[in-house]
């Protein structure tokens, strides 16, 4: 992935709660257990141009039999993927709202300065 995506999910009252950002080199994983045909309770927004690879179950397996190192690869990247996010939201869970605020807007206004945070990261910690 290329550019910075916003998960969003909408209140009963159509307001947006910002769930998620994902950046360069992560992945946007969306897992779907239930039925097929359901909708997403979730949505994602572009907050600049982006360049994203999609895929599916399907096509995933193609490619593993097509490129033998390829499914070892994707295990070591979720891995990684999986053990940042754990660390991320057990910092997350234990700040304060001030600090997650400040540094949340630190980290993604350094990288993305032509994106007003503030305006997108209020809306996630109401």
């Amino acid at each position: 992935m290329k550019g910075c995506v916003r998960q969003y999910h909408l209140e009963i009252d159509a307001k947006e709660v910002t769930t998620n950002f994902y950046t360069e080199e992560q992945a946007i994983l969306l897992f779907q257990f239930e039925e097929a045909n359901q909708v997403l309770k979730h949505s994602l927004n572009c907050l600049e141009d982006c360049i994203l690879v999609v895929a599916d179950l399907e096509s995933e397996q193609i490619m593993y039999k097509q490129y033998d190192e390829l499914e070892s690869m994707t295990h070591r990247m979720m891995e990684s993927f999986l053990i940042q996010t754990q660390n991320e939201y057990g910092q997350f869970v234990h700040s304060l709202p001030e600090k997650r605020y400040k540094e949340t807007e630190q980290i993604y206004s350094s990288v993305y300065p032509n994106i007003n945070w503030q305006v997108i990261i209020k809306k996630r910690i109401q």
